[in-house]
């Protein structure tokens, strides 16, 4: 059977994670999973890495249209109480991978294969006015409905920095990836993510970026004891920034593979997926949504149980 897996990419800007992450999708996708690539950054560059050109609808500014669909026939709150922590319960709607979702007919572009959707760009009126965060609250709700099958693969694009902990998109994920390159910036990523990732249960697969020779390798050892790949500097993806076509280098390939098997060998916790959504929502209420929606739990409600039914 092939695992199906959430996982989003993290990193400090200018690592390489949005790279990395349409380089993972695109070697998944080619390995016979059924990819959905989400960008969850401001800069929505996710699309370009994949080679789409085309328009991506605006997620962020059709969130009301999102909210009355995965609000399904649920009770517990009204359409305009709920908020972008709100977790499914029953008779909520879950979304799917399979082409025939709505969600999937209404907001998704192919991408050679890859399924590419996106929060969407900051509108000119909000410049100045309101931050990148409401725009992703379309995609946290996404990721907490989501209901991917046994071949399925989800990548979500974060944004850069420790920022990417300023939603609930980071405990909506079965793992994350980090991108590092060798500099003390890039490591001080690592090191602001991990009281997050050791408090929520994360699991964390780090990738060494932008390696030139085995002295950037130890650099980043000193900091992170642990690196599940190393990817080398890349005449692929300088020529792929360039907009040329060149083929592919082994050892690139090969360190793909390898992040791809600790990735598919990470159990899955949908119990614990949903209890860390139970948490953070439950946290939202007390810091800014107001002790109300603490009543959206819907304690009867069993997501792993509601996604073996549509695995049948």
């Amino acid at each position: 059977m092939i695992h199906d897996m959430k996982i989003a990419f993290v990193g400090k800007g200018g690592s390489g994670k949005t790279t990395t992450a349409a380089l993972f999708a695109r070697y998944m996708q080619q390995r016979g999973h059924r990819t959905l690539a989400l960008d969850a950054d401001i800069n929505q560059h996710f699309a370009a890495a994949l080679d789409y050109e085309g328009k991506l609808a605006n997620m962020g500014m059709e969130i009301d249209r999102i909210k009355q669909h995965l609000a399904g026939v649920n009770a517990l709150f009204e359409i305009d109480e709920m908020k972008k922590t709100t977790p499914p319960g029953r008779g909520s709607n879950l979304v799917t991978l399979d082409a025939s979702d709505w969600f999937m007919q209404e907001f998704t572009e192919d991408a050679d294969g890859v399924r590419i959707a996106g929060a969407g760009e900051i509108p000119e009126g909000n410049v100045g006015v309101r931050c990148y965060h409401s725009l992703n609250g379309a995609v946290e709700l996404l990721l907490g409905h989501m209901a991917d099958k046994d071949d399925d693969m989800v990548i979500v694009d974060m944004t850069a920095g420790a920022d990417a902990l300023s939603s609930t998109l980071f405990a909506k994920v079965d793992a994350l990836v980090l991108v590092v390159e060798p500099t003390r910036k890039s490591l001080g990523v690592y090191v602001q993510l991990m009281p997050a990732i050791e408090k929520y249960g994360l699991p964390l697969y780090v990738v060494a970026n932008k390696t030139v020779e085995q002295s950037d390798t130890n650099f980043i050892l000193e900091t992170i004891p642990e690196l599940v790949a190393v990817l080398p500097q890349s005449p692929y993806i300088r020529a792929r920034e360039r907009g040329q076509h060149v083929k592919m280098e082994r050892d690139l390939i090969n360190q793909l593979g390898i992040l791809a098997a600790h990735v598919l060998a990470t159990p899955r916790d949908w119990q614990g997926m949903q209890q860390r959504s139970y948490e953070l929502h439950l946290k939202n209420a007390d810091d800014w949504a107001g002790e109300q929606i603490k009543n959206q739990i819907d304690p009867g409600f069993s997501l792993a149980n509601a996604v073996t039914r549509l695995q049948k």
